[in-house]
């Protein structure tokens, strides 16, 4: 299903708070549980992707793997690195 909402972004809510939820729902779906990571968890994600890129890079240079761990560092490092992605999971089940 796609779910067209401009201008959804940390400064004016995500997903969830664009009626996502209720677009399940219309679509056949019960939403039974939402997870939604914390600043901190997605911190520690990045993270550690970008840690574990750095390691892989400490036993070999690959330019591919390098390329990627510069590109991860410098969105997560710039202004709003921090403010443009996060995680939800919703179970869901079809409703009756």
């Amino acid at each position: 299903m796609a779910f067209d909402a401009p201008g959804v972004g940390p400064e004016r809510g995500g997903l969830l708070e664009h009626g996502f939820p209720e677009r399940l729902r219309g679509a056949g779906w019960e939403v039974l549980h939402t997870a939604v990571a914390s600043d901190a968890d997605w911190a520690a994600y990045e993270e550690t992707l970008i840690a574990n890129g750095e390691a892989e890079l400490a036993q070999g240079d690959d330019p591919a793997l390098r390329e990627w761990v510069e590109a991860a560092r410098a969105r997560w490092e710039r202004p709003d690195g921090k403010d443009t992605l996060g995680f939800a999971l919703l179970t869901l089940r079809r409703a009756a």
